[in-house]
């Protein structure tokens, strides 16, 4: 009985080390891929929140859900470096009560959709599975609408397009934390921040602008995406 044991035993640890070294053969296979040099390919998809930082006649906005949804391409120029470039449609939200409604409305609240072709050029440094990643990102506007919601006797709503009143480019920086999983797989947490004012002062309409302060456009989202050799 004892001597079924000690088999049973040692026929478990053989398993388990079988495995391990099994494992370590297929993480080394999947890494010896990566070399200087090597280039990756895959998609990303990112889900957050977005705001206008400034203020919309006194008020700050509100933070709206906010997606990107691209392509990602990964170059590494040296080891454990990475180059990151990911061309994107990207969809940014803010949301703003006014301070001074129209005369008989009691409250006017306006949601801001902000509709971009976005750029992010990243450098990723790798620390095992985990990185960070950071660099510039370029945004082109396709288009922004405002949708006012008023309330005063009755609820009425309006929609404008506020494209005229947004600058074209946006550029700022963006900062992210990830995990990659062996096949290519990986999830990461991604903070971006405008540099610049995204609001014109003098819109080409000759309309107000929708904002008469300063304003930078922030987004966090948590993405998850594949890279995958050719």
């Amino acid at each position: 009985m004892k001597k079924i044991a000690t088999l049973l035993i040692i026929s478990i640890l053989l398993t388990i080390a079988t495995d391990a070294m099994a494992k370590k053969r297929r993480r080394r296979s999947f890494r010896s891929k990566q070399r200087i040099g090597t280039m990756l390919y895959g998609a990303k998809v990112t889900f957050g929140m977005s705001n206008v930082y400034g203020k919309f006649n006194a008020n700050a906005g509100k933070f709206k859900f906010g997606t990107e949804i691209g392509f990602v391409g990964s170059y590494q120029f040296a080891q454990d470096a990475y180059l990151i470039v990911s061309p994107s449609y990207s969809y940014y939200g803010s949301s703003v009560d006014n301070a001074n409604p129209p005369a008989a409305i009691t409250s006017e609240n306006i949601n801001y959709r902000f509709h971009y072709v976005s750029l992010p050029i990243q450098v990723r440094f790798d620390l095992s599975n985990f990185y960070a990643a950071l660099g510039p990102q370029i945004n082109f506007l396709v288009s922004a609408k405002g949708y006012h919601k008023y309330k005063g006797n009755f609820t009425y709503f309006e929609n404008e397009s506020v494209t005229e009143s947004i600058n074209r480019f946006d550029v700022g920086g963006r900062i992210s934390f990830g995990y990659k999983f062996e096949m290519g797989l990986f999830v990461e947490i991604s903070y971006y921040n405008s540099f610049g004012d995204i609001t014109k002062d003098t819109p080409s309409d000759g309309s107000l602008p929708i904002s008469k302060n300063y304003n930078t456009n922030s987004y966090i989202g948590l993405g998850v995406g594949i890279l995958l050799q050719r």
